[in-house]
Order: C-alpha cells, then structure tokens, then sequence
C-alpha cells in the first residue's frame, strides 16, 4: 500500500512540472491549448472549443476514451506545456 501511495504521488508530481502560471478559467484558453486537472491523481486535456460548455479531448485520463466530451467552460485548470 504504502509503495503505490508513493507512485502515485511521483507521478502527480512529474505531471505537475510543466504547470505554468496559476489557475484559470478553460474560457481564458484558446482552442489548442493542453490543461491540466487534479482530477484521478491528474488529468491533461486538449480544449477542442470553447461556449457556454468547453469541448475537450482528454489525453491522460484513467476512465475516459480519447473522444471529445463537454465539461463546464467555468471549470478551473492549469494551462499545461505537453510539447
């Protein structure tokens, strides 16, 4: 237990390192624009498009496909270097 505790707290961290800046809005990105969630030890998205509800295509996501899906445009992210 307490040696995957311990992968699973590296691997949040690895993915933290390319944050850069602060929390904001998926409405403050543009369609292109990798973000990062701590969501499931740490989710990376692709905002597709932006409206009342944003577009993404997650692209690290335990549960979810790599099709697009509909998530609050006010949900807070961190914009995310994937390159």
């Amino acid at each position: 237990m307490g040696a995957s505790k311990l992968i699973n707290y590296l691997n949040k961290k690895s993915l933290q390192s390319n944050i850069v800046g602060g929390k904001v809005k998926l409405t403050t990105l543009k369609p292109g624009d990798y973000f990062y969630m701590n969501l499931h030890h740490g989710v990376i998205g692709k905002l597709v498009d932006t409206g009342i509800n944003a577009t993404v295509k997650w692209i690290i996501h335990p549960e979810k496909s790599t099709r697009g899906e509909w998530i609050a445009s006010g949900t807070m992210v961190y914009k995310y270097n994937y390159e």
